[in-house]
């Protein structure tokens, strides 16, 4: 039921693409009636992204899913250390967070 309620929402010309102004992205959820949806509204404005934004989204999607450890993992240490990093700061400041 959790993986149905799920939707996930990407910023990819920045986090994947390496592309920032491209203004690229994508949705993925595993509600088909969603994911229907969400189609009809991508087709009303997905003609707003121009052809080489939509062309470097692609190359660099496929790039980062030929090689998931390497792209993927850098992408997860990166954050994981700003994560951590905050975390600490909280701590010496005697803050409350939700962690782990």
């Amino acid at each position: 039921k959790l993986q149905k309620s799920c939707l996930i929402t990407v910023s990819a010309s920045k986090g994947l693409g390496g592309a920032p102004g491209a203004r690229a992205g994508f949705v993925a959820t595993a509600d088909e009636s969603l994911a229907s949806q969400l189609v009809k509204i991508q087709m009303a404005i997905g003609a707003n992204v121009s052809i080489p934004s939509q062309r470097i989204l692609s190359a660099s999607l496929e790039h980062v899913l030929s090689n998931p450890d390497d792209v993927l993992g850098s992408v997860s240490k990166f954050y994981q250390e700003r994560t951590d990093f905050v975390c600490s700061r909280l701590e010496r400041m005697g803050e409350k967070y939700v962690g782990e």
